[in-house]
């Protein structure tokens, strides 16, 4: 959005430099928004409200991380991240390309990298996600395992030791062997088709 706005104001697209500096001042304005006074309590959390109106209650590598891939969230993400994180049943109803799936997901990893980071992660899945088998492949490249690999790798930079959240697909054709390690070692990110559910 704010690369756009810099593209309207100067008639041109931002040059690698200029657009670096952009994603800076959007994560400078972010992070001041949180450390001023736009904390809140929730249910006995703290919710962030960034300057863009949308409330992520995170971890700050995980909004970094967004910020720096994104830079703001979409209306989907904006107006379903409250409810997602207030641990409400949500159905969001967009286009494709629009977020959702991302929506849903930054929230459970959030949540996992917190626990991974705190010592408090177990051999146990913690989140199912249910898609359809044409649209399972994409799911997983583009909204789990990115975004889990590039956090991963944030937090090794800042010198956190973070143990690996693990991500399984389980659908008919996985085979007897690796249904077999699930059960030995179950991922804390289950992906499966509604017809293997």
């Amino acid at each position: 959005q704010q690369l756009a706005e810099f593209e309207r104001e100067h008639g041109r697209p931002p040059g690698e430099d200029e657009a670096a500096a952009v994603r800076a001042k959007t994560l400078a304005t972010v992070r001041g928004t949180v450390q001023a006074d736009i904390l809140k309590e929730d249910q006995g959390q703290n919710t962030c409200i960034f300057s863009t109106d949308f409330a992520l209650r995170c971890m700050a590598d995980v909004q970094e991380w967004f910020i720096e891939r994104f830079g703001t969230p979409t209306e989907p993400q904006e107006q379903g991240w409250p409810h997602i994180l207030a641990g409400r049943t949500t159905l969001i109803s967009a286009p494709t390309g629009s977020g959702k799936t991302l929506a849903a997901f930054l929230a459970c990893i959030d949540k996992l990298v917190r626990k991974a980071l705190a010592g408090d992660l177990l051999d146990r899945t913690e989140v199912l996600y249910v898609s359809p088998l044409k649209a399972l492949g994409n799911d997983i490249q583009k909204n789990l395992e990115c975004p889990l690999g590039e956090i991963l790798q944030m937090a090794r930079e800042r010198g956190l030791m973070m143990p690996e959240i693990r991500t399984a697909v389980r659908t008919g054709d996985t085979l007897m062997p690796e249904r077999r390690a699930m059960l030995k070692r179950p991922p804390h990110i289950l992906v499966t088709t509604p017809e293997s559910l």
